[in-house]
């Protein structure tokens, strides 16, 4: 079976003051809580029920959570390489998911709307009550629709009708899921992966055609990073107006490469200074930084450091001895 056992969290028997570090290191074990607490006279109430994929199923979760004030929470960049997730979840909010940044889009996603979340990339969300149905859906199991993840972010509005049959099968399974076999169970959440793949294809075929411009955008946008490393005032908005695009435009281009625009740029950098360290070991390290839009050594250093794992100083050294 591709799915595990129907399980329900709840914070009902936890203490009051112990709930926000329980529903931390359980439900939210995966991300980051950037701040926020619980208000005094709003005490927590937390409960998700619902199966859990197993590698290459279908998981289900229903939320119903009461924060008792805003928090911030963050899938990290960290987080991503830490785990490895590389699944895809597909929100269907019955109230709104406020502040959420992710994949280049910022906004809140409405009740009518679903919402796309890939844990290969990170995310942020501004979180009060949760309430919503999510559905944890491999990768590989999709046929194109959503799979580069480049409606992540995104509110995608879903028809009606459409939506409706959903919520009614969601909340159907949400009820009686635990007292369902396991044939029935997985025939469930068939189900709901077929209606999730449908929403998420018809966005996709929107998109294709404006796919393709921003396919170019991006080769274009590569190019002027290429051409002005050595720019130390190189950035989002100073290269969207040599393009004549919003920066808008040139995130969204970005979501078809590997890392969004600013990675790219300080990837770029890094791996311009590494080619010239071996290429003239004449060169000082301060003008290897300068040829590739580092002003100050000691941050080129760090970042140096950080990306390859020894100096500029020591990797000319061992290329020497080679």
């Amino acid at each position: 079976m591709a799915n595990g056992a129907w399980s329900t969290l709840s914070t009902d028997d936890v203490p009051v003051g112990q709930r926000f570090d329980f529903w931390r290191n359980t439900a939210l074990r995966h991300t980051v809580v950037c701040n926020g607490q619980p208000a005094e006279d709003r005490p927590m109430r937390a409960r998700r029920s619902g199966v859990a994929a197993k590698p290459g199923g279908i998981g289900f979760w229903r939320f119903d959570v009461n924060f008792g004030g805003p928090i911030l929470v963050a899938r990290t960049e960290q987080r991503c390489r830490q785990d490895g997730g590389d699944d895809l979840f597909v929100a269907f909010p019955l109230r709104p998911i406020e502040g959420l940044e992710h994949n280049g889009t910022a906004g809140a996603i409405l009740p009518g709307q679903a919402v796309l979340f890939d844990t290969a990339h990170p995310w942020t969300s501004s979180l009060d009550l949760m309430d919503q149905f999510t559905l944890q859906l491999p990768r590989r199991r999709l046929a194109g629709q959503g799979k580069d993840g480049r409606l992540a972010g995104r509110a995608l509005a879903v028809d009606a009708a459409l939506y409706q049959l959903l919520l009614s099968h969601a909340g159907g399974l949400a009820q009686s899921g635990q007292m369902l076999s396991d044939t029935a169970l997985q025939a469930s959440l068939d189900f709901l992966c077929q209606l999730a793949i449908e929403i998420l294809g018809r966005h996709e075929n929107a998109i294709d055609g404006k796919g393709r411009h921003e396919r170019l955008l991006l080769g274009d946008a590569k190019r002027e990073i290429a051409r002005r490393l050595d720019d130390p005032a190189l950035s989002v908005a100073t290269i969207a107006l040599a393009l004549g695009v919003s920066r808008s435009a040139l995130y969204r281009a970005f979501r078809h490469a590997p890392k969004g625009v600013n990675a790219h740029v300080a990837e770029a950098r890094l791996e311009r200074a590494r080619a010239l360290l071996m290429q003239d070991f004449a060169l000082p390290i301060g003008e290897v930084a300068l040829a590739c839009g580092y002003e100050n050594l000691w941050t080129f250093n760090r970042l140096f450091r950080r990306r390859f794992g020894c100096t500029p100083t020591e990797m000319r050294a061992a290329s020497k001895r080679d």
